[in-house]
């Protein structure tokens, strides 16, 4: 294979060798591609040296997952290159699951930049955020405890793959490993023109459903400026703690619950189009109030028949925008079919669609038809029949 330019490098056929300093023993990995528009991802021909800003290594049989950063390979003839230095991962880069969470309790809104990265024991990751004419920029800075990685801050740190094993290829271009993901704890302070705005946090424990097979008529038991408490209690289950955002005078706790009493059973019509265990409501709380709930479902609806394609013209037909009472039981009672349900303070909003499922005998023919509605506060907004 040859190289002609660092901007034209399109794929590497390469078997690697390990250094002991990453593992016990050495390690061999099969051919993998990496992208040429990467400007971290670049070959040398003079110096004979592949240079890759981090790698995701995947585990094999006695190696578990685990990142390097700055790599270096050298080129040893043909299409062998072999791993001559890495650079290893300081502690100033890293932030641990422990020191976030160690931490979070300690956490004061007094105290400046330096000293939560003194307290937290990692370097925070700067994010410029919005910038306003009269209260000038706003910057995040972040801490995501994820151990092994360095300190990402938006959630991820991508790298070029390596396959672990003798018979693995994988692309450049692959889903990488996530850093910062729902299971890490972070921390996050909010500066407007380098003064601290606000301080949130987030444990990410796991999750625990509700044993509840009717979430929504808990959901209209309560009310804005109803406590917590009342919250749970028609509910009948705790929420999950997602994010806690203080400054000097409030503090407000988001809390989300989700329904995991019961498996989909369809039914004959699409009423109701609510099954149980699809079902989540989220609040925010401030100083023990509820000031914001919101519900949400979604399921797809089975039927015993599928629709045609002219029951659902028959159907758009019969729909009006601004109708009222509209009788989604009589109107199609055929499938497959989907819903969704939004409530806030802003209203009630439901969309409803319906498909036919024909075998197209052609690419060229769309033979099937959909059927779309959204209703908002009881009123027909949009009614729309569509080809595909």
């Amino acid at each position: 294979m040859y190289y002609r330019t660092p901007q034209f490098l399109a794929v590497i056929l390469v078997s690697i060798f390990l250094a002991s300093k990453l593992h016990a023993q050495d390690a061999y990995y099969n051919p993998f591609f990496f992208s040429p528009r990467s400007a971290s991802n670049t070959f040398y021909p003079d110096q004979g040296q592949l240079r890759l800003s981090s790698i995701d290594v995947l585990p094999g049989n006695n190696t578990p997952q685990s990142l390097i950063l700055n790599a270096v390979f050298q080129h040893q003839g043909d299409n062998l290159f072999e791993l001559i230095s890495v650079d290893e991962l300081q502690p100033e880069q890293e932030c641990t699951r422990a020191e976030i969470n160690l931490a979070i309790p300690l956490l004061d809104f007094s105290m400046s930049l330096a000293e939560a990265e003194e307290l937290i024991g990692c370097q925070a990751h700067l994010v410029r955020a919005q910038v306003d004419l009269v209260s000038g920029r706003l910057v995040l800075a972040n801490w995501v405890g994820n151990d092994g990685f360095p300190n990402a801050g938006s959630g991820s740190f991508g790298g070029t793959f390596i396959g672990g094993g003798p018979t693995v290829w994988v692309p450049q271009g692959s889903p990488v490993l996530v850093s910062g993901n729902h299971s890490s704890p972070s921390i996050t302070f909010a500066l407007r023109e380098g003064e601290l705005e606000s301080i949130s946090y987030s444990l990410n424990e796991q999750s625990i459903g509700c044993q509840n097979e009717d979430m929504l008529s808990g959901f209209r038991n309560v009310s804005i400026n109803d406590v917590y408490e009342d919250l749970v209690a028609a509910l009948d289950c705790q929420g999950n703690l997602q994010q806690v955002v203080f400054d000097e005078v409030n503090h407000q706790q988001e809390y989300y619950w989700y329904s995991s009493a019961a498996t989909y059973v369809p039914t004959p019509s699409p009423i109701p189009f609510r099954p149980p265990g699809n079902e989540t409501i989220r609040a925010s709380i401030i100083d023990n109030q509820i000031k914001s709930l919101n519900f949400y479902s979604t399921e797809a609806i089975e039927f015993t028949t599928n629709c045609t394609v002219e029951d659902l013209t028959a159907a758009a037909a019969n729909v009006q925008v601004g109708q009222t009472a509209i009788d989604l039981a009589e109107l199609l009672d055929c499938g497959p079919g989907s819903a969704t349900l939004s409530i806030d303070a802003s209203g009630e909003r439901a969309t409803y669609r319906w498909q036919t499922s024909n075998s197209n005998s052609s690419i060229f023919v769309s033979s099937n038809r959909s059927l779309y509605i959204a209703v908002t506060d009881g009123v027909v907004t949009a009614a729309q029949l569509s080809r595909f």
